[in-house]
C-alpha cells in the first residue's frame, strides 16, 4: 500500500494512505461474504440473501469499514511499529476518501514526544511569602471564635447595624424588574459582616419583618453578580460569649480545656494556611519561570486530552448548576493556553523525573503524613493503609511528590526572594496589569 509520512511541525506528522480498488477487493469481498452469512431475508434462506443483494444493502457501511481497518492497519505498522515516532495521544483521521468499489485516500494526522533540553534556571529570581502569625491575628481570630459562638436570640423592631437577619431571597429579571423565580429560603446575613457592601448593608437596615429591599448579591452558582429581593423573615440579636476556657472547651467540642491551648491550636492551625499558601504561590511563580526558559511545541492531540478532562472535571463540580446553553467548545477553546502550558509542565516534570531519577518512596508518603496531619487520631500508618485501598488517590499523592521533587530541583538552582504580604500583592498587581 503505497504511503507518505509528512512532517507538519516538530511534534505533528500526516500519514497519508492510498490503496487501489484492486488492492482493495480481496477485503471487500470478504467483507460482503461475512455480512452475507449473517444477513436474513424473506424469500431466501438464512446466509443465501444474493451477493449483490448484500452490496446494495450494506455496501458503503462495508466500505467504509474495510476502508478504515485498512487504514489502522497501515496507522499501526507505519507509526506505532515504528521506533522513529514516539506517539503521544489519539490519532486523527483528517481525511477519508473512499466508495464501494473505488480507490481509497486517507490522511491520519498524529503527535509524538516533543524533543527538548532541561534548562537551568540559574539567574532566576522568583519571590516567595514570609509570614509569622502575629499575637495581633491570633486575637483577631479569637474574636472571630466568639462570633462564630454566639448566642442569637430574636428580638422585635427593625434590623440594626450589628443585627442578624433571616431572610427570603429571590432573584430580579434584569431586563423586566420581575422576579424571575429562582429564589433560596432562609438565608442569613450579619449587618456588621465586612463581606457586605455599603449599598447592601444600608438598604437592609432599618427593615423589618414582612419588609423588602432590592440589592445587589453574588449567585452561588457562578460568582457572578445580580439583583435580588431580599425578604426579611427575622431579625436576631447576637450575645457574644466571654473569651475564656469555656469557649476553649465550647469551640474545640471539648478536646482542649484551656484558653491558652486554643489560642496555640489557632497559630498553628493559621500558621500552616500562610506556609500552605506560600508554597503554592511559590510553586506557581517557579513552573511559570520554568515554563519560560523551556519553549517548544505540545502535540495538539496531548493539549486535546487536558482540555477535555478540565471540562468534564468542570461539569462534575457544576453538577445540575450549568446553564442551559452552556458551551463546551467555548469553554474548550477557552482553556486551551492553559491546557498547553499544562501539558508542557507535565513533559518537563517527566524529563526531570527520568534524568535524576526521581521516585516516591513509602518514606516520602510517611513524611507527607505526618507534615499534614489531620487529628482525630489518623496516624501516618492508618493514612498509609486507607491510601493503599484507594489506588487513584494513592496514584495523585504521588504525582503531587513527584512534582515536588522536580519543584525543589528548580528551586535549588533559583534565587529565592522572601517578601511580605504587601509585597507579595504588589509584585501580582503589577503581573496582572
Amino acid at each position: 500500500m503505497p504511503h507518505t509520512i509528512t512532517k507538519i511541525s516538530d511534534v505533528e506528522f500526516e500519514l497519508e494512505v492510498e490503496a487501489s480498488a484492486e488492492d482493495i477487493a480481496p477485503q471487500l469481498d470478504e467483507a460482503v461474504r461475512r455480512q452475507r452469512a449473517r444477513t436474513s431475508m424473506k424469500g431466501f434462506r438464512p446466509g443465501k440473501v444474493p451477493a449483490q443483494l448484500v452490496r446494495k444493502m450494506y455496501g458503503k457501511a462495508l466500505a467504509y469499514g474495510v476502508a478504515e481497518d485498512k487504514v489502522q492497519k497501515t496507522y499501526k505498522e507505519e507509526v506505532l511499529d515504528n521506533e522513529a515516532y514516539q506517539v503521544l495521544g489519539q490519532p486523527t483521521i483528517t481525511e477519508l476518501d473512499y466508495e464501494y468499489g473505488g480507490d481509497l485516500k486517507a490522511k491520519v494526522r498524529f503527535g509524538v514526544r516533543p524533543e527538548f533540553e532541561i534548562v537551568s534556571l540559574d539567574g532566576a529570581e522568583v519571590s516567595r511569602l514570609e509570614h509569622t502569625i502575629s499575637d495581633e491575628e491570633v486575637e483577631e481570630e479569637l474574636e472571630r471564635v466568639r462570633e462564630r459562638n454566639a448566642d442569637l436570640s430574636p428580638v422585635e423592631g427593625p434590623s440594626r447595624e450589628d443585627s442578624f437577619i433571616l431572610t427570603d431571597i429571590y432573584e430580579v429579571d434584569e431586563e423586566t424588574g420581575e422576579l424571575t423565580g429562582d429564589h433560596r429560603h432562609d438565608v442569613a446575613f450579619f449587618l456588621g459582616s465586612d463581606e457586605l457592601t455599603d449599598e447592601t448593608r444600608k438598604a437592609l437596615i432599618g427593615l423589618e419583618p414582612g419588609g423588602m429591599a432590592r440589592v445587589q448579591l453574588v449567585r452561588q452558582e457562578d460568582d457572578t453578580e445580580a439583583e435580588f429581593e431580599v425578604r426579611l423573615k427575622e431579625v436576631k440579636s447576637r450575645e457574644l460569649p466571654d473569651l475564656d476556657d469555656d469557649l476553649a472547651k465550647a469551640a474545640s467540642k471539648g478536646s482542649i480545656e484551656t484558653l491558652d491551648e486554643l489560642r496555640t491550636q489557632l497559630r498553628e492551625r493559621m500558621q500552616q494556611s500562610v506556609d500552605q499558601t506560600s508554597r503554592e504561590l511559590f510553586e506557581g511563580a517557579l513552573i511559570r519561570q520554568v515554563l519560560q526558559r523551556h519553549e517548544f511545541e505540545v502535540p495538539e492531540s496531548v493539549v486535546d486530552m487536558y482540555v477535555e478532562g478540565r471540562l468534564e472535571n468542570f461539569k462534575k463540580q457544576a453538577g445540575d448548576r450549568l446553564p442551559e446553553d452552556f458551551d463546551d467548545a467555548a469553554f474548550m477553546e477557552a482553556g486551551r493556553p492553559d491546557a498547553e502550558k499544562q501539558a508542557r509542565w507535565m513533559f518537563i516534570r517527566d524529563r526531570v523525573s527520568k534524568n535524576e531519577s526521581f521516585e516516591v518512596s513509602d518514606e516520602d508518603r510517611v513524611a507527607y503524613f505526618e507534615q499534614n496531619a489531620m487529628g482525630d487520631g489518623l496516624t501516618p500508618d492508618f493514612m498509609m493503609q486507607y491510601y493503599r485501598s484507594m489506588p487513584q488517590m494513592m496514584q495523585q499523592l504521588d504525582d503531587m511528590l513527584l512534582t515536588r521533587k522536580v519543584l525543589d530541583f528548580f528551586a535549588d538552582q533559583a534565587t529565592v526572594v522572601g517578601k511580605d504580604r504587601e509585597a507579595m500583592q504588589k509584585e501580582a498587581a503589577e503581573e496582572r496589569a
